[in-house]
Parts: structure tokens; sequence; C-alpha cells
């Protein structure tokens, strides 16, 4: 874990007790068996289940995190490009946050559940990719929005994403390639 160590002592915003419960959180969960939760957590490091969960709410910009893990990840002479995509989460409920109709690739409509957006750095020289942010859509408010308004909603999304976890990234200096659905269906 030295380099995640490294990572964290140059963030000048993270503490000591933050940085030492991110390294054994990081490692906990390499080590962990089933789901990742706060109890599941607790079974297996030193802290217990209420300190994870006070740990949590405690503010981390993972944006700078991801940048700094991929700048040292990164060859300088890689062929590299950004890419974003989002992905469809079928989920059925009424009080989950975020629940609306979204793209589903997989059956080509649009299905209710959930939508996450993922702005990624793509090593095209080793093929593989970094993950920078993950957000997920909101859906649109009003049910009686046109379709036209809800893709105008979802891509603005993705352009307020790439406008915010790429604002002052220097990983982001290269091309995004961007997923499809920003065009207009037959």
């Amino acid at each position: 874990m030295t380099i995640v160590k490294e990572i964290l002592q140059q963030m000048p915003a993270v503490g000591k007790p933050q940085a030492k419960f991110l390294e054994t959180l990081f490692a906990t969960i390499l080590a962990l068996r089933g789901r990742v939760n706060f109890r599941n957590l607790s079974r297996y490091c030193d802290y217990c289940e209420r300190t994870i969960a006070r740990q949590f709410r405690r503010c981390f910009d993972w944006p700078d995190f991801h940048q700094r893990v991929i700048t040292v990840a990164l060859d300088p002479c890689s062929e590299v490009i950004s890419a974003q995509d989002a992905s469809f989460i079928p989920k059925s409920g009424k009080q989950t946050f975020g629940l609306g109709h979204f793209f589903n690739g997989c059956t080509s409509r649009a299905e209710r559940g959930l939508e996450v957006s993922t702005l990624a750095v793509v090593d095209v020289t080793r093929r593989c990719a970094f993950t920078l942010a993950v957000a997920q859509t909101s859906p649109g408010d009003d049910e009686t929005v046109s379709r036209q308004a809800k893709e105008a909603h979802s891509i603005g999304f993705s352009g307020r994403q790439v406008a915010s976890d790429g604002e002052g990234n220097s990983t982001l200096d290269f091309p995004l390639i961007h997923d499809a659905r920003s065009q207009d269906q037959p």
C-alpha cells in the first residue's frame, strides 16, 4: 500500500486519521468476501461499524485521488484517450433515490431503473482503463417531460460531468470518446 500512502500524503486536505482509515479500507475491500457494507467491513478490519460510518460521512476528493493514481499508473509514452459511458441498473420500488426511466442498451428501450455515468482514462497501448469519476444521473423531475427533453437532460448531465471532473485536470488533455446515446436514434 505504499503508493496509496504516498498519494494520500500528497493530498493536503486529508488528515492522518482519514489517511489511516482509507489505507485500511482499501486493503480490507481487497480481502473482503461477500458484500462491501459497513457491517462486513467491520468484521475484517480493526474499525467498528460506527467508526466506518462516521469516516464515510467525511468529505474526500475522489476525482483528485483518482487523478493522482492514474498519473502514477500511466506510462508517459502510452497512447491515451478519455472515455465516458452511461450504465443502466434495473431497479424496482418507489423510494430509491434517482429512480426514473433511462435507456437500457441491452433491450434497446427506456426502462425503469438507475443510470450511472462513468468518466475514464483509457490506456490504448496496454488496453486498460482507469476510472476517473462516477456519478449517478438524475432523472427528469416531471413525468410528462418529452423524450427529447429527457435525452437533452441526460446529455447535459454528461457534459457537466466532463466539465466538473475534467476542469483543471491534466489527464483530460486528450480526445474524449463518448457513447452513441447522444446521437439521434432512427
